[in-house]
């Protein structure tokens, strides 16, 4: 019960996604079939998966209960297909490699349906923040 309790808790605290900050179009000559509504279909895609990257958050708070910070994720994005072909981890202020691993392995699983035409890398600030 202790342990519900606290997954409780920890769905009320915040995890942010910041603004879109950066999209880069990696494709050779194909930026006029770029959809500009991308950047906004990758935030909210990510934004679906909350719930999936809180419970990395909450493991990672069961291990050292003062973990908190930003997390910056690059994307990238198949064109054909929408998936995601790999994730990196540009800058991390929670020192957890089971939680990186964590995140890392939940945005791999993000699909951008319809494809984007293009490849793309985005980049995203997740935030994690404790609030009891």
């Amino acid at each position: 019960m202790q342990g519900l309790r606290m997954i409780n808790k920890i769905s009320k605290r915040a995890l942010t996604v910041s603004a879109f900050l950066l999209l880069q179009v990696l494709a050779y000559g194909c930026i006029k079939e770029f959809d500009l509504k991308t950047p906004a279909r990758i935030q909210s895609r990510i934004e679906k998966e909350t719930a999936e990257f809180e419970k990395c958050y909450a493991k990672a708070l069961e291990r050292n209960r003062d973990a908190a910070g930003d997390v910056a994720v690059i994307l990238n994005i198949e064109a054909d297909t929408g998936s995601v072909s790999s994730v990196g981890i540009s800058r991390t202020d929670i020192d957890d490699d089971e939680f990186i691993e964590c995140i890392r392995n939940t945005a791999m699983e993000i699909t951008l349906l319809p494809p984007p035409n293009v490849p793309v890398e985005g980049h995203y600030t997740l935030n994690f923040l404790y609030r009891e």
